[in-house]
């Protein structure tokens, strides 16, 4: 029998006045005829972080959570998720798939009385990775503030996590970036604002750049504008750049394009989105052991990451 699976559609982007109105999450199921609340199967979707489960429609393929957004004075990390089980009672007939929406805004957003005043103080956007955590993590554990909560040192003996809060600052990643005289110095911003997006710790971002290319100074990445020495493929939005040992890679146009695309790829469907959320998993893919010492890899990643935070957490 074909594997259960799911997963949930990102929203798309929302304006401020968005706040407070009703958005539709989707999730995809296979097989694409199956359908919540016939022969057995069930979709019990958790939406707890908003305060209500919200109304849902189902049909072949597919379940539809509508939900209302906070308004600005809740303003916060909202947690969407949902567990579709059939009848067999294995663990292929039991599936998970969880959103997060980054919703936030400033203090001073709750009393801003003027349109360009709550444009310049309220952040609201969606973050793009969708991932499968586990039926463990069901019903959705409470949020986690992105922009202010800094997790605690991630013990030697424990996996370290990608989906977690940033602890470096854009002015402190571009300290980093000067220090090392990386050609991609000054996109601290950048490095930030994709990792708030993604849903990715911006500093595990500049662990693999520091690994891959001592920061963009070294290698295929000089001229590839590759935070991650990424290969090419179709999914690349940028060029084919064929080295002089025949190897294939994916060329930017500029730092910015390749920051993205690295994040994308991680939050995806190849890493975290199938569930390869932390450093120890995802570099055995990313860069495998016929290639690279892996156990090097993870802990210069670690190190890396340690040494940038220990004075933040």
């Amino acid at each position: 029998m074909e594997s259960l699976t799911v997963s949930i559609e990102s929203p798309p982007n929302f304006s401020t006045f968005d706040a407070g109105k009703e958005i539709q999450v989707i999730a995809r199921i296979g097989p694409s005829d199956l359908e919540c609340g016939k022969e057995g199967v069930t979709c019990e979707w958790d939406s707890g972080s908003l305060g209500s489960t919200g109304t849902v429609s189902n049909a072949p393929g597919q379940s539809t959570l509508s939900v209302r957004l906070p308004t600005p004075s809740e303003m916060r990390m909202v947690a969407v998720a949902v567990r579709v089980t059939r009848p067999g009672g294995t663990s292929a007939d039991s599936a998970l798939a969880q959103v997060f929406l980054n919703v936030r805004a400033g203090a001073a957003c709750e009393t801003c009385s003027s349109i360009l005043g709550c444009l310049l103080c309220v952040d609201q956007k969606v973050v793009k990775s969708v991932f499968n955590p586990g039926a463990d993590r069901f019903p959705v554990s409470p949020p986690v503030d992105t922009v202010s909560a800094c997790p605690v040192p991630v013990p030697v003996s424990a996996p370290l996590p990608v989906v977690r809060a940033p602890c470096l600052s854009a002015a402190q990643i571009n300290a980093i970036l000067a220090a090392n005289h990386s050609p991609a110095r000054g996109l601290g911003q950048t490095f930030y604002d994709k990792g708030r997006e993604y849903g990715i710790d911006p500093a595990i971002a500049l662990a693999f750049f520091k690994q891959e290319s001592s920061f963009g100074t070294a290698g295929v990445a000089v001229r590839t504008h590759s935070i991650g020495n990424i290969m090419y493929s179709a999914s690349c939005p940028g060029i084919k750049f064929t080295a002089q040992n025949g190897r294939e890679w994916c060329q930017y146009d500029s730092w910015g394009q390749g920051i993205d695309h690295w994040y994308a790829l991680i939050s995806g469907a190849g890493y975290v989105g199938g569930g390869l959320d932390t450093v120890e998993k995802i570099i055995p893919k990313y860069a495998p052991a016929s290639e690279n010492n892996v156990e090097e890899y993870v802990a210069s990643v670690r190190s890396s990451v340690l040494e940038w935070t220990a004075s933040t957490s």
